[in-house]
């Protein structure tokens, strides 16, 4: 039976509301992991690099079956079937111990989550009609990141009272939650497109330059996911609860950040300002956090969660309007694969480099490398395809 609920519940809040609670809960299992897996587990900086690398890797088993089959039929049947596995394996990560099961655990986690966020993010491509389509994916966003920043602040506290598994087993609970929310999930209009259709997407200009400045963008994530948490517990010297406070306050700044940048979308601001401003933000933010004491670097980082904020608004912005609604299950799963294989190649690469040369060092470099993709971002030739990502084409 279809739930009885205003449009605006259907398409925006509920979908919010069921991807913050899963971020929430979701968020033990971010930053937080790596000192587990170094402290109790004793992986070394290669086996956490290639754990990280499976887990973007699992995107690549999600993305095309996950993205094509959100354009033939409702995504909320896949979100209700992620949320089972996301909650499975973090009962199986509770009790694994070797690298091997852990490993398998891991991958199923992941492609839960990446499933999961395939086809939420699908959900709200596909409702909406383009009404303020700014504010709409900044409350989107906002809502999201402000469940990470809840549970990262609650995280530290969590882990420090019940460890880890204790935080997993949170985690598979509040999944098992959310899952009592997916019949409030909008039914959308499917279609069946062909795979020619899909192709001829991905090949125009104004789209491949979109993506290869996104794959540069998220080698960052690589080094994140297998440095950060270490680099605050090691170089910072934060304790469990000081981290939770240090990444909570980082992502509570990202969340005002996309209500911001839709709101000023909505009334006009150039896409392609926010994507220069972003990067530089990010960039230099990341690059400045790893030269500073605690407090200093918590403001840096800070500023780095601003880049981010702008960058994300852009990012769903971009995607909404460079695809055509009747196919752009299959192309923002596209979009979520390119993202991931950079996050994967920057965790082969920064999670060894971490152990050997210092925490620092991945991010100082993948700051650099952000901070610089400001520069293509703004030169004339690119300014075709920000126009395209940046306006209604449909």
């Amino acid at each position: 039976m279809e739930a009885r609920l205003p449009e605006a519940w259907k398409t925006l809040y509920c979908p919010a509301t069921v991807v913050a609670g899963v971020a929430l809960a979701t968020a033990t299992a971010n930053f937080f992991l790596p000192v587990y897996l170094k402290s109790e587990l004793r992986f070394t900086g290669s086996q956490i690099g290639w754990l990280y690398a499976l887990y973007s890797m699992t995107t690549l088993l999600a993305v095309i079956p996950a993205g094509l089959r959100n354009d033939r039929s409702s995504p909320r049947r896949l979100i209700a079937w992620s949320l089972v596995l996301i909650s499975a394996a973090a009962l199986g990560m509770t009790f694994a111990r070797g690298s091997l099961f852990y490993g398998a655990t891991f991958l199923l986690y992941g492609l839960g989550l990446s499933t999961f966020r395939i086809s939420t993010d699908a959900l709200m491509f596909k409702t909406g009609n383009g009404r303020s389509p700014g504010m709409r994916f900044g409350w989107f966003n906002a809502l999201k990141m402000g469940g990470v920043g809840a549970g990262t602040f609650a995280a530290g506290y969590v882990l420090w009272k019940w460890g880890f598994a204790g935080g997993l087993l949170l985690v598979a609970a509040i999944a098992c939650l959310t899952l009592s929310a997916t019949p409030m999930l909008s039914p959308v209009k499917v279609g069946f497109p062909g795979l020619r259709e899909y192709v001829s997407d991905l090949k125009e200009p104004a789209v491949a330059s979109f993506l290869a400045w996104l794959f540069l963008f998220s080698l960052h994530w690589g080094a994140e996911l297998t440095c950060y948490g270490l680099f605050l517990r090691e170089n910072l010297g934060l304790s469990l609860t000081g981290m939770g406070w240090y990444m909570g306050t980082e992502y509570m700044a990202l969340a005002a950040t996309c209500l911001w940048a839709g709101f000023h979308y909505d009334r006009g601001l150039d896409l392609r300002l926010l994507a220069a401003a972003g990067l530089l933000a990010s960039g230099v933010g990341q690059i400045s956090m790893c030269e500073a004491s605690q407090w200093p670097s918590l403001a840096w980082r800070c500023v780095h969660g601003i880049g981010d904020g702008l960058i994300m608004t852009v990012l769903y912005i971009g995607v909404a309007n460079l695809f055509q609604q009747s196919r752009v299950g299959g192309n923002s799963s596209a979009v979520n694969l390119v993202m991931m294989m950079g996050s994967f190649v920057g965790s082969l690469i920064f999670g060894p480099m971490g152990e050997q040369f210092g925490y620092d060092k991945p991010l100082l470099i993948t700051g650099v490398v952000v901070a610089m993709l400001s520069l293509p971002t703004m030169a004339p030739l690119a300014s075709r395809s920000w126009s395209r990502a940046g306006h209604h084409l449909r």
